[in-house]
């Protein structure tokens, strides 16, 4: 039978986006899919061209098409042009878009060259991000518009499909709910490093809470730092972990400092090695303004880590209400510290926690499951061509 041929397009090439779309390239089987990946290197060129250099030593065909993260008239006429180009020259059986900017490119050059299958994973729709009401509606038009000529919206999470369909995003008809999921690997339990623990400077015996995650404004790190305030002033043997980076990087090292915790608030940068770090962490706090479906989230729960979780676009769901985590109000330090005391102080609910949370990961967000989902997703263009 004829390989189905596909093409990934991203421009969001960090954090879980690109993490999702590596996935795809390399465990979709190959046996039937014929996948090439199309992706701009404006994000941290540097870490994402070594990504690429291994994905061409793997066989793997890349084409590199500049694409901006914001709108930038001129330079998306020029990204748009190479696009309807290099598919035409193609001529995929699917486009699979991902995320906000090269949906919006991609899905376009798509339609305009006549490609079977049009599909898009928005992986957090962008006027769910906190813009003011102009910005917003005028994404919001922009989704409903290109959603005409999309043949499916893959969600990540149900809360992402009520948002497609509630937007118009997307008809009911053309979503499909795919979660993310971690491989086999990611979700094994490790064991404590002590060698990691002293690089990463922090006390023997200390509690440590901790969170991963790119540090922007979606995340809230500024509500967790001072929640950590209000922890540190109770309990100072208490030592927080950040790993990440991000465009809220200086300002958040300005206020942790602020609020005196240059002694006890570790920021690690971006790291490899995260599901190393995960099992020293005794609390892990996510405080996100909005998501789609984290893999932080999931590394931690495969991690068996306690966790406090904000009550944002459904995430509580994804913990099964509670059954995982501690869920609390966004925008709230004095919650957070009050959650993170109380798991602090009760080791037993703390493992009890832990152990739900990784049988959830590993019965409903494992890779296996969402690899089946998406290639019976592209095995659908085959039929209905």
């Amino acid at each position: 039978m004829k390989r189905i041929r596909v093409a990934e397009v991203i421009e969001a090439t960090e954090n879980g986006t690109k993490k999702h779309v590596l996935q795809l390239m390399r465990h979709v089987d190959r046996t039937c899919f014929e996948l090439e990946l199309v992706a701009s290197n404006l994000r941290d060129p540097e870490r994402f061209q070594r990504d690429i250099d291994a994905l061409r030593a793997e066989g793997y065909p890349v084409t590199v098409i500049p694409m901006h993260r914001t709108i930038h008239p001129v330079a998306d006429l020029r990204a748009l042009i190479r696009l309807i180009r290099l598919f035409h020259r193609r001529r995929y059986d699917v486009v699979h878009c991902h995320s906000s900017k090269a949906g919006a490119l991609g899905r376009a050059a798509a339609f305009l060259t006549g490609c079977r299958w049009i599909v898009y994973t928005p992986h957090c729709f962008s006027f769910a991000a906190g813009f003011g009401r102009f910005v917003g509606w005028s994404y919001k038009f922009v989704e409903f518009a290109l959603g005409r000529i999309t043949d499916r919206l893959v969600a990540v999470s149900p809360h992402e499909y009520e948002v497609a369909v509630h937007s118009g995003a997307a008809l009911p008809h053309q979503i499909r709910v795919i979660l993310n999921g971690l491989s086999g690997d990611e979700l094994r339990l490790r064991e404590p490093r002590a060698e990691l623990r002293r690089q990463l400077r922090l006390p023997e015996g200390a509690p440590i809470v901790g969170s991963i995650g790119r540090l922007g404004r979606q995340k809230g790190y500024d509500v967790f730092i001072r929640g950590a305030k209000l922890l540190h002033d109770e309990r100072p043997d208490v030592h927080f972990i950040l790993v990440g980076k991000g465009p809220y990087d200086v300002p958040l090292r300005k206020l942790a400092s602020e609020l005196g915790l240059d002694e006890c608030f570790h920021f690690t940068g971006e790291r490899r090695d995260v599901l190393d770090i995960l099992p020293l962490i005794d609390v892990f706090v996510m405080s996100s303004r909005w998501e789609a479906m984290p893999y932080a989230l999931l590394e931690a729960m495969g991690a068996a880590r306690p966790i406090v979780l904000t009550r944002v676009c459904g995430l509580e769901k994804l913990v099964e209400n509670g059954r995982a985590a501690v869920i609390i109000p966004p925008e709230d330090p004095e919650r957070i510290f009050r959650a993170v005391c109380e798991l602090l102080d009760d080791e037993s609910r703390r493992n009890a926690l832990g152990r739900t949370a990784h049988e959830i990961a590993t019965s409903k967000y494992t890779l296996r499951r969402s690899i089946r989902d998406i290639e019976g997703l592209y095995e659908e263009a085959h039929h209905d061509g």
